[in-house]
C-alpha cells in the first residue's frame, strides 16, 4: 500500500517491525530533537534493532551515547550541487547495496528535502516512512509515530560517563563557572551570531565573580584575554564534559543548546532569525531559557542557514547583555 498527504509518503506492507533504519536529519541539534523518537520505538518495543544512518560524521560520538541506538551508518553526503553529484556517483550504491544486503523492516525518513524525495523512490526498503512535513523537529517524529500507533516518550537523555582532569588542570570547579559558546555555525555569514561576548565577558566578571570558561571550534579564532580560553582545545568527550559540569551554559542556536539540556545543565539561549518555538524540547524536565527578538521579518532561517538579511541582524542586535546577565542571574 502506498499512501501520500501533506504530512507523509508511506510504503507498506503487512509484518512485523523488529529491525528499522533511520535516515536523521543533518545538523547535530536536529538529531537530538529527533531523539524522541528513538525512545518512542524501543519503549514500545525493547528488542528492536535501531540503526541510523548520518551523513554528519561529527555526530558519531553524539549518537554513541544514546542508549536506544544499536548501530549508526554513516555516509559521505553534504547538501551543495557538487556534493549531491559526488554522492550520486560514489555513495548511493554503496547505501543501496547495504539496505538491500541488511534487510530493514522499515526505513523512516525524519526530515523533507528534494534529496529524500528521491531516496523515497530509490532505495530498496519494503516498508518506509518519509514524513513530509518541515516543522518542528518534534512534529515530523510525531507524525511518523501516529502512523504506527506508537506512544510519544519525550526522552531526550544521553547516556554520557566521562571523567576528566580538565577542570583541575584549568583551576575549575564543578558547577562554578560559566560556559560561553560565542561562535554561530557560519560565523559571519551566520545571522544566528550575537555581537556582544565581549560585553558580556566584561559584565560577567564584574558582576557574577565566577570564572568565564569559552570553548567550541573556530579556525579563526583569536585568543580572548580574561577568560578560560579551550576554543580549539578540546575533543568531543572533553567538550561534553565541561558543558555537563558548567553551572550555566550560555548558546545561540546552536549545538551547544540543544546538548546541554540532554545533559541536564542550565542553558540560556539566545534567538532572533529562529523561533525559538520551533527549537525549544518538548519536556517539561529539562532546564533552560530562550531570549527571543521578534522582528516583523522573523524567523528567516528555515532550511537555509546563509541569508542575506536586509535589517542588519537587528533581532540578535535587540538583545542586550544586561538580559542575558539576568537570565544567568536566575540559575546561580
Amino acid at each position: 500500500m502506498n499512501k501520500l498527504n501533506n504530512k507523509l509518503r508511506v510504503k507498506w506492507t503487512s509484518g512485523k517491525i523488529n529491525k528499522v533504519i533511520i535516515d536523521l536529519p543533518q545538523g547535530l541539534g536536529d538529531q537530538i530533537m529527533c531523539f524522541p523518537l528513538l525512545a518512542s520505538l524501543k519503549r514500545y518495543n525493547p528488542d528492536m534493532h535501531i540503526t541510523v544512518i548520518t551523513f554528519n560524521k561529527i555526530s558519531v560520538s553524539l549518537l554513541g551515547y544514546n542508549r536506544n541506538i544499536d548501530s549508526v551508518k554513516t555516509f559521505d553526503m553534504d547538501f551543495t550541487i557538487k556534493g549531491l553529484i559526488r554522492f550520486f556517483m560514489f555513495s548511493y550504491y554503496k547505501l543501496y547495496s547495504f539496505l538491500k544486503a541488511e534487510k530493514y523492516d522499515l526505513l523512516i525518513f525524519t526530515h523533507p528535502n528534494i534529496v529524500r524525495d528521491m531516496l523515497f523512490y530509490m532505495l530498496p526498503t519494503e516498508r518506509k516512512i518519509y514524513n513530509r512535513e518541515n516543522a518542528h523537529k518534534f512534529i515530523e517524529i510525531t507524525n511518523v509515530l501516529e502512523y504506527l500507533n506508537i506512544p510519544v516518550v519525550k526522552d531526550y537523555s544521553v547516556d554520557f560517563n566521562f571523567m576528566s582532569d580538565l577542570l583541575m588542570k584549568n583551576n575549575l570547579k564543578k558547577n562554578d563557572y560559566i560556559l560561553l559558546d560565542i561562535y554561530a555555525q557560519y560565523l559571519d555569514e551566520d545571522p544566528r551570531q550575537w555581537p556582544y561576548f565581549t560585553e558580556l565577558i566584561a559584565e560577567l566578571k564584574k558582576t557574577i565573580g565566577k570564572p568565564v570558561v569559552i570553548a567550541g571550534i573556530n579556525k579563526n579564532h583569536v585568543p580572548v584575554d580574561g577568560v578560560v580560553d579551550l576554543v580549539n582545545k578540546t575533543n568531543f568527550k572533553e567538550l561534553l564534559f565541561l558543558i555537563q559540569n558548567a553551572a550555566v551554559v550560555v548558546s545561540m542556536d546552536t549545538f551547544f543548546f540543544h546538548i546541554s539540556y540532554c545533559l541536564k545543565t542550565p542553558v540560556v539561549a539566545l534567538f532572533g532569525p529562529v523561533n525559538p518555538a520551533d527549537r525549544i524540547p518538548k519536556s517539561d524536565d529539562l532546564v533552560y531559557k530562550t531570549i527571543y527578538k521578534k522582528l516583523s521579518c522573523s524567523p528567516c532561517i528555515k532550511n537555509k542557514v546563509k541569508i542575506k538579511c536586509d535589517y542588519n541582524f537587528q533581532c540578535m542586535k535587540n538583545i542586550s547583555v544586561e538580559e542575558v546577565i539576568d537570565s544567568i542571574s536566575e540559575y546561580l
